[in-house]
């Protein structure tokens, strides 16, 4: 079983929502996906059931989606680091990420394995606007860990698929996703 976390020092940058639709599109590809929500607010608990999402949770779990809460000094983040194979940091382009993506992906490089994948996945990018061309030209020197090779533009159809689910999903959204997936791997 493959666990992927998704991590984060501060809350609203899409670690709900990007495990979600995750889980979503795995299980459209026909895999078998669980989901852990370690977060007091329980969203993603309350997602899978608005939406009845079927949670695989026996032997044969391929995915396991841990959503963590937005404290890195919590124990519930460390061992999803120490845990995962793949740790996924979401950044939006705001002054207000940049410090805690440091300290996020400083935390992360130091407690994942060395077996491990993590980077920091762009989320709510809007393109040609001041903060979206500032993270654009970001390398892997700015943070203690990579940028994935796929991001997220802000599109209204990902905050819509939290209440109609996947139908709210527009080619490119979805597109977007199964991009993402594929980095997973």
């Amino acid at each position: 079983m493959k666990i992927v976390a998704f991590v984060s020092g501060k809350g609203g940058v899409g670690k709900t929502t990007l495990g979600f639709l995750l889980g979503l599109v795995l299980q459209r590809a026909q895999r078998r996906v669980n989901f852990l929500d370690l977060d007091p607010q329980a969203s993603l608990t309350s997602l899978l059931e608005l939406h009845k999402v079927k949670r695989d949770e026996g032997t044969s779990t391929e995915f396991l989606i841990v959503d963590t809460p937005p404290r890195l000094e919590s124990k519930e983040v460390r061992e999803s680091v120490q845990r995962a194979d793949v740790i996924c940091i979401p950044m939006r382009p705001s002054p207000m990420d940049f410090g805690v993506t440091t300290n996020t992906a400083e935390l992360v490089k130091t407690l994942k394995r060395p077996d491990s994948k993590a980077f920091i996945i762009l989320n709510q990018l809007r393109k040609g606007t001041y903060w979206s061309k500032k993270v654009e030209t970001l390398n892997g020197s700015d943070f203690a860990l990579s940028f994935a090779n796929s991001s997220f533009s802000l599109r209204e159809c990902f905050a819509h698929a939290l209440t109609v689910g996947w139908d709210a999903l527009d080619e490119s959204a979805s597109n977007e996703l199964l991009n993402f997936a594929l980095t997973i791997g």
